[in-house]
């Protein structure tokens, strides 16, 4: 495994490579807040309600859950897709339009 690079001599690699950096100000929870939120569903909607046996049954069951929740269940947030449907829509990335959300091409 490569060692990792000082956190300070990242951002100079980010920005050779055109890569936009997204960063909220200290104590801004908007980074966080959409994941936050899918912790909050998986474990009110899931782990609270079952009871699993071991931890090969709460990972099936996780999965599938959170298939579910990407594949099927339409997000009033994303009006009415899935995150699924909104991800694999091909739209160009402006920072890259090389690229698109559907994640066809191989970057390297």
């Amino acid at each position: 495994m490569a060692a990792r690079e000082p956190y300070g001599q990242q951002t100079p690699r980010l920005r050779e490579e055109t890569i936009g950096i997204s960063w909220s100000g200290r104590k801004r929870c908007y980074d966080n807040i959409l994941v936050e939120r899918l912790w909050r569903t998986l474990k009110y909607e899931e782990v609270c309600l079952h009871a699993y046996n071991d931890g090969w049954e709460a990972e099936v069951n996780l999965a599938r859950f959170l298939w579910r929740y990407c594949h099927v269940r339409p997000h009033s947030s994303l009006g009415g897709k899935t995150p699924q449907e909104v991800y694999t829509e091909t739209e160009p990335c402006s920072s890259r339009p090389e690229l698109t959300m559907s994640g066809t091409r191989t970057v390297q």
